[in-house]
């Protein structure tokens, strides 16, 4: 990186080197990044190598801007004996630098327009191009929104000319960011979107940004002139009218975006410009000074050659400059702003505007102005629609499926629909007039014209449908489709008899012996017997100490076959058997034995876990579904149950046109079998009902998921989807109602009151059947253990007491035996 530097400074020296005059330009610059510094250097760029005028800058970069700041920079330029001066600052001192420039006589540059003698503006005024605006958009009221002092008198001079009737002003707001010009528009009437912007570039696009929340759409012009624009509002569906002096397709422009590149930083601040403003003024600013300077050479060559005295007093200080140094009315030269020509006031003349709409789907180019032409529209601007007047009233239009949409008892409408567009309301601010579709259809074409929902929106007879409308590609060939507000999928609505499969349980009285096979409970009884034979070596030919402590306490040798069996058994059982090894070897051999004993538990425990598990499949089987392909496998095999859908409706279209094998054949079923199709809903969930069984219907799974759970819990969903598809609101072609809805779908969508909506219809409205496709495994853990499953345990239980009870009997023969013989 500093080789590149240090190439780029050389380069940039050259041509000081071969130049017969040396001019200083004092050039004052504010606090700023590397992209400033970059900018300046665009000043060798704009000079013409075959004149003999090399321009020097000498720079001051100030720590902040302030009038104090600027009168040093100024001063410390004259007694460097500079020339002219070059100020990139903010629009409030340029009356003081018009002041400083006249008395000490120094040509000066500006970027904003400011009338005067001694100085030029590089940047074009864009209060006539604003005005024409105004006039062309029919704006009655704004509001202004700036961020220096002298907005104020830039509004005025702008309404000045109006002449009456006067836009009314409906606020005036200084605003030191774009939070605080946001929160003045968000507090704006509705119907009052329209706002006129002096600020930076930055800062408008900033604020339009934060008013994509509040789904309103705002229309801005922005009134400093801009260079490059390659940004549009990131959201929302606001438009902002920009004013840029630069024609992209300029041979120039492009050249001076090449070497850009090669100064730029490579760390550049994401989301900035690829050629900053700044950048542009400095090469056409470097393009003025040379030609002024080079026809001063030609014509007053002893000026540039008298030496100035350095450490003057700046007061008493003259730059010798003639004062035609600008000459008015004079091509100069051909900037990237386009031609640099001045009137008598130091204004810009004959430059073009382009006029850029900027909204967060495009930038596009609807026209331009001139100084000498006005205002001209290439592209027409839609006129203002109706959903953005001051009284806006959407025709929306939908049907009657629960949950969507509904009557209550006392003949209310509520449902999905009515608190979705209550919602809609709030972001986006229109008001909605929902009304029932005339012939109860969503929407097919018949004889080449369309019915229901789709065809009132053609006929103009609504505005938006909003209703469980599926997305399919006839219909968006008519209408416009919508962000989607909920994806479902198509499955069978059938009768519980149809759906339920019964299973007994599994678990017998002796199945907790028949988690292990025979062989591994083998494996453990040999084990066991092993093990406490080993014990009882160990004990008797090993472990001396355990005999010999037993017979000093006058004891019974406690290792012995039985003890060493009682032992083995009780470790198995994690039981205390209150006999402790105390040889080295019997100990090492009780710990292997224990941890044998510890991991053979926790098997055995985990397969009678899964055993019981496996067992209560009747808990699910008891409510799983068929299938929905199973369904129409019987139908299409078996003849039933016969299976119908909507008479108009996706659905329909879907079986037929499809090239799956199962979906053809269902679709040609439909159409030898016009009889099992229904108008509605409702007409199809009464068949259903009515059936016994030999009758099911196929739709989305929002509506089927709904009727399921609704007494008198009949009714049962085949599980898994056929398909899956999206609803989505829909719109007339080119509407621009489209963008509102899209906004407000996606802002419900990202505060999660989409999905509060679904909560609040779908389950707390369906709580009072059980759902069979939820909570399955709660389900399974929940359910008691019944006596039968766990009497094989009473049964061993009862064994074992009678073996004790056995066992006891002739212990008490054999002691009474012995006693006797005694």
């Amino acid at each position: 990186m500093s080789g590149r530097r240090g190439a780029a400074c050389f380069l940039l020296l050259v041509p000081l080197l071969v130049s017969a005059y040396r001019v200083k330009i004092g050039v004052v610059s504010g606090p700023g990044s590397d992209r400033r510094q970059n900018s300046e250097k665009f000043w060798s760029f704009g000079r013409n190598q075959s004149t003999p005028v090399a321009l020097e800058p000498v720079v001051y970069e100030l720590p902040y801007w302030s009038s104090l700041e600027v009168v040093k920079a100024v001063c410390g330029a004259a007694k460097e004996g500079a020339r002219a001066l070059v100020v990139q600052g903010p629009p409030r001192l340029g009356p003081l630098l018009a002041t400083y420039s006249e008395r000490l006589g120094l040509p000066l540059v500006l970027d904003a327009p400011l009338p005067g003698s001694t100085h030029v503006s590089v940047l074009p005024d864009t209060e006539d191009a604003v005005r024409a605006l105004l006039r062309h958009y029919g704006w009655t009221s704004f509001a202004f929104v700036y961020d220096t002092e002298r907005g104020a008198d830039q509004l005025q001079a702008i309404l000045r000319p109006l002449g009456d009737p006067f836009p009314k002003v409906e606020a005036f707001w200084r605003a030191y960011n774009a939070e605080e010009g946001a929160a003045l528009a968000r507090h704006l009437p509705v119907g009052a979107e329209q706002l006129l912007l002096d600020t930076s570039e930055e800062m408008a696009d900033q604020l339009f940004d934060k008013l994509a929340a509040s789904g309103r759409s705002f229309h801005g012009i922005l009134l400093r002139p801009v260079g490059v624009v390659k940004r549009g509002s990131t959201q929302g569906i606001s438009k902002l009218t920009k004013l840029s002096f630069v024609e992209e397709a300029s041979g120039l422009l492009k050249d001076l975006e090449n070497r850009w590149r090669t100064l730029e930083d490579r760390t550049r601040r994401p989301g900035s410009k690829d050629l900053p403003d700044s950048a542009l003024t400095a090469h056409d600013t470097s393009r003025v000074l040379h030609s002024s300077f080079t026809q001063i050479a030609r014509t007053h060559p002893e000026s540039l050659r008298a030496v100035l005295p350095l450490g003057v007093d700046c007061f008493n200080y003259s730059s010798g400059m003639p004062t035609e140094v600008f000459q008015r009315s004079v091509v100069l030269d051909t900037g990237v702003t386009g031609s640099l020509q001045f009137d008598e006031e130091g204004r810009r003349k004959g430059y073009v505007l382009g006029i850029l709409e900027s909204t967060p789907f495009s930038i596009k180019k609807i026209g331009s102005w001139s100084d000498t032409e006005g205002l001209k529209i290439s592209l027409p601007t839609p006129p203002t629609p109706a959903f953005q007047k001051s009284d806006p009233v959407i025709r929306v239009t939908s049907i009657l499926v629960s949950p969507f949409l509904r009557l209550s008892p006392g003949g209310v409408r509520e449902g999905y629909v009515v608190d979705f567009l209550e919602q809609l309301t709030q972001v986006t601010g229109l008001r909605f007039q929902l009304q029932l579709v005339k012939d109860g259809r969503y929407g097919m074409q018949r004889d080449g014209r369309w019915n229901g929902m789709i065809g009132e929106i053609l006929n103009n007879e609504a505005d938006l449908v909003l209703a469980d409308l599926t997305k399919t590609p006839e219909r968006a060939e008519v209408i416009q489709f919508c962000k989607s507000i909920m994806t479902v999928g198509l499955n069978v609505l059938l009768h519980k008899s149809q759906g339920e499969r019964h299973m007994t349980s599994t678990f017998g009285p002796f199945s907790f012996l028949t988690v292990w096979p025979a062989e591994l409970w083998l494996m453990v009884t040999c084990a066991v017997v092993l093990f406490a034979a080993a014990c009882y070596a160990a004990a008797r030919w090993v472990g001396a100490p355990d005999r010999v402590r037993a017979l000093e306490s006058k004891g019974t040798d406690s290792l012995s076959p039985c003890g060493s069996l009682w032992f083995t058994v009780g470790a198995l059982l994690q039981r205390d058997t209150g006999i402790y090894p105390r040889s080295f070897t019997h100990r090492v051999w009780a710990l292997l034995w224990w941890t044998f004993c510890f991991f053979l538990l926790v098997c055995y425990v985990s397969a009678l876990s899964a055993a019981l598990l496996r067992s209560r499949t009747h808990v699910t089987s008891t409510h799983s579904l068929k299938t929905s392909h199973e369904v129409l496998e019987d139908l299409l095999q078996r003849g039933s149950p016969s299976i119908g859908t909507y008479r108009s409706g996706s659905t329909t279209s879907f079986f037929k046109q499809s090239n799956v094998g199962l979906y053809r054949d269902l679709g040609r079923y439909l159409e030898e079998h016009p009889d099992v199709m229904v108008n509605s809903f409702a007409e199809a969930v009464e068949r259903v009902r009515s059936s016994g069984g030999t009758y099911a219907f196929i739709t989305e799974s929002s509506s089927i998921t709904f009727m399921t759970n609704q007494p008198p819990c009949d009714l049962v969903a085949s599980s898994g989807f056929l398909t899956t598809i999206s609803f989505a609101p829909a719109v007339r072609k080119n509407s621009t109602l489209k963008e509102v809805v899209d906004h407000g779908v996606l802002t419900l969508m990202e505060t999660g009151v989409l999905r509060e909506l679904y909560e609040k219809w779908w389950h707390n409205y369906t709580d009072q059947c059980e759902d069979p496709n939820m909570n399955l495994l709660p389900k399974v853990y929940s359910q008691s253990m019944t006596l039968h499953e766990v009497s094989g345990v009473f049964y061993v239980l009862l064994a074992l007491a009678i073996v004790s009870v056995g066992a006891g009997f002739v212990e008490h023969y054999v002691t009474s035996n012995r006693l006797s013989l005694k």
